[in-house]
Formats: C-alpha cells, sequence, structure tokens
C-alpha cells in the first residue's frame, strides 16, 4: 500500500525515476540495499542510509516547489502549492517509517550505522542535511514542508544546493574535491586580503559589491586568494563558479543561470587576457557595465591576469601614425580594465615573505633540514627559477620530497 502510494506524488514526481525507488518499487530487496550503498557514494551518506537518502532526495530536488520555495518565504507561497506539499510530506514519511526491506539483517544494521569516509559538497548543505536528517523525519507533514521550504531558501534547489564551487562547461558541473587552501596560507599581500574580504562581504550582504581584477606575475598567489575567499566564505552560502576564458561567449548562458536561481555568487576567470584582435572580450565589458543584463547585487566577477589592461598590444599596433586612431585604440584596451571597480596588483615576494612561504610549506611537508641548509636551498632555487612566488616555494618542497623519496630507495 505505501509503495502504491508513491504513484500519487505531483510534485516531486521526479523521485520515481531514481533507481533506489525503482528497486523499491519492484520489491527488489537485494538491489536495493546495492543502490542504496551505491547512493552513499554519489550523495556522500552517512548513518541511517535509508532516512539520510530520502531528505538528500528532497534536498536537491529540481521541481516547483524548490524553485518557488528558493526564492520567496513560505509564508508567502500559494495556499494550494502547500496543501499538495503537505499531502506529499505524508507519503514520503510513511515510506521512510515503513523503513527498508528487512530481509538480511546483517547488512540492515550495517545501512543503519553506515560510516562514510568520503567528505565532499558544500559545507553548509552536508551541515544542514546531516542535523535535519536525526528530525526532519519526526516532524509532522505541515512542519517538515516549511524545513523543506526553509533549506531551499538557504541552499538553492538540484545541484546548485549540493556543491559550493562549480565549473562551466557547457552548463555548470559541480566539483566535488575543492582546493582546501585558506588566507592564513598566503603570506603576505595583507592589503589584498583585507580588501578582497571586504568587497565579498558586501557580496553576501546588502551592500553592491565591486568586480575585481586581480594583477601580477605567474604564481604570485592570485588564483590561490579566490579559491581562499572561496573556502573562507562557503559556509555562508558563497558559490564560485569558474568560467574558463574560451568559454566567454556563454558569459550570457551562465549569468541567466545564476540570475533564475537564487544564492551568492563569484563568477572566477582565470587568467583572463585576450590577444591583439580577439573580439571575445567584448562579451565581457557589455555585462560588466553597460549592456542589458546587467549583474544583480549578488553576483560578482572575481578575474585574475598578468596583463594589467588584459589584452595584448603588438608593436605596429602601438606606432600608429594615426593620433586620434591611436588614442581610440588605447581607449578601447583599456576600458574593459576599467570596468573593475578594483584592482588588486601582486608584485613578487620579497625574499624575506618568500622564505616565510617556503618554511610554512616545508613545516606542512615534514622536511627535517636545518633552517640554514633549507634556506640556503630555497635562494638557490630561486636563482635557478628566477622568481620568487608562492608557487616558486611548493616546487622547491616537492623538489626537496622528490630528492629525499630517491634517498630512501
Amino acid at each position: 500500500m505505501m509503495m502504491q502510494s508513491l504513484q500519487n506524488l505531483v510534485v516531486y514526481r521526479t523521485l520515481l525515476q531514481e533507481e533506489l525507488i525503482k528497486q523499491y518499487l519492484q520489491k527488489n530487496t537485494v538491489n536495493v540495499y546495492a543502490a542504496l550503498l551505491q547512493e552513499a557514494q554519489n550523495r556522500c551518506l552517512n548513518g541511517d542510509l535509508w532516512q539520510s537518502y530520502w531528505l538528500d532526495v528532497l534536498l536537491t530536488a529540481d521541481n516547483l516547489f524548490a524553485q518557488t520555495a528558493g526564492k520567496i518565504a513560505y509564508a508567502q507561497m500559494d495556499e494550494p502549492l502547500k496543501a499538495v506539499i503537505i499531502q506529499e510530506m505524508a507519503i514520503l514519511k510513511d515510506i521512510v517509517w515503513g523503513g527498508m526491506p528487512q530481509t538480511n539483517t546483517t547488512v540492515v544494521h550495517w545501512l543503519k550505522h553506515y560510516q562514510n569516509k568520503e567528505k565532499w559538497g558544500s559545507p553548509l548543505f552536508i551541515r544542514m542535511r546531516d542535523e535535519l536528517t536525526p528530525v526532519f523525519w519526526q516532524l509532522k507533514p505541515v512542519a517538515m514542508a516549511e524545513k523543506l521550504a526553509d533549506a531551499y531558501h538557504v541552499l538553492g534547489w538540484g545541484q546548485l544546493a549540493r556543491f559550493s564551487s562549480f565549473r562551466w562547461e557547457n552548463g555548470l558541473q559541480g566539483i566535488k574535491y575543492v582546493d582546501p587552501i585558506c588566507l592564513d596560507q598566503l603570506i603576505g599581500y595583507e592589503a589584498q586580503k583585507q580588501t578582497i574580504k571586504a568587497n565579498t562581504e558586501a557580496l553576501l550582504g546588502s551592500n553592491r559589491p565591486n568586480n575585481i581584477l586581480l594583477y601580477g606575475e605567474r604564481g604570485t598567489g592570485k588564483s590561490s586568494m579566490v579559491k581562499a575567499i572561496g573556502n573562507l566564505y562557503a559556509e555562508k552560502g558563497l558559490k564560485i563558479v569558474e568560467l574558463p576564458s574560451y568559454e566567454l561567449v556563454q558569459f550570457s548562458t551562465l549569468l541567466q543561470t545564476l540570475i533564475a536561481s537564487n544564492g551568492h555568487y563569484i563568477i572566477f576567470i582565470d587568467d583572463l587576457s585576450f590577444e591583439s584582435g580577439e573580439k571575445d572580450y567584448k562579451y565581457l565589458k557589455g555585462l560588466l557595465e553597460g549592456g542589458l543584463s546587467a549583474l544583480p547585487d549578488r553576483i560578482a566577477i572575481y578575474a585574475t591576469s598578468n596583463r594589467r589592461h588584459l589584452i595584448n598590444e603588438t608593436w605596429a599596433e602601438r606606432q600608429g601614425n594615426d593620433p586620434i586612431h591611436l588614442g581610440d585604440h588605447m581607449a578601447e584596451r583599456l576600458s574593459l580594465a576599467d570596468r573593475f571597480g578594483i584592482t588588486l596588483t601582486f608584485p613578487p615576494l620579497n625574499q624575506d615573505d618568500y622564505l616565510k612561504v617556503m618554511h610554512g610549506i616545508a613545516e606542512e611537508e615534514g622536511i627535517k633540514l636545518s633552517q640554514d641548509e633549507l634556506e640556503k636551498k630555497a635562494l638557490q632555487w630561486v636563482l635557478w627559477q628566477n622568481s620568487r612566488s608562492g608557487r616558486t616555494a611548493r616546487q622547491f618542497i616537492n623538489n626537496l620530497l622528490i630528492e629525499e623519496k630517491g634517498k630512501e630507495s
């Protein structure tokens, strides 16, 4: 009877497309167990997998209720829609309380006390889901509907709820394993840290943020700082979407996707630059300022580049004979960079800061060399690489680890 009631779902009817639910409806008990284990990996589930799975499916649903709740408060929603959702919560509660099939008590006990060593996805999503799981299925259907709506309003819906970092590759692709770097690991650049933190807090708050251009030599920590900002504020709901520079023609599509959702986003464009003659920069230029599709206050662009003015300039272009044409040409190139409200400059590290970065990485990796020997080798490495940067320091430590491994073998 409970299984048949699932067929009455309307708003959450897409649940019937889930492989585990298909096996459940067909009473294939062993297949249900196997599917539940697979979903534990696919969804990073813990504890009572039966209860955790059903809640996870609801939290990541993409339907009329989820989208509506993501944009307006539950109290403002149409009463007929809320009535249908309450009815469907009652159906799902009966299914979950009925429990998984009990043909193998050993397997059932394991699935009720499952310990998953995997941990990935949005920390905010994981925390809210794991806190909600023990209490959600004990609530009355009215309270279940309201709790679910509150979650959609904070997390978003679909895959936007599950992840805090994305990459745009012909659509949004969630990133499971994010670089765990934090701001404290970036030695120096304190003024840049404070500026980008203040701007990101404006993005998350009620103030209009600026778009930011992070400019400097390769390896100076520009990209790492954006990633660290994403990690710092992920618990507060910040999401980062990396847009490869070769996908700039998709910018409008990406923007419309984010505008249609709720939440706060940084669109991250790494290593942004254009060769002379390229026209793709016009897509970005129009959106940064002056286009019809203006950025809402909850979306900002953070871009990195090793070119201050972003667009490469040939010698022939700089030597133009027509002063008026040359002036227009230069103004066009400067206009893109000028559309970023904030430009953060990342000069090469001085020697003291380079050594601080190097010692920090060496300590993390358990390097046993004396300070004098370590610094002597590190400075020699700088001479070979002709660069002092966080990347150079990391490469130096990697090389030491390779040397140590070679000696052991």
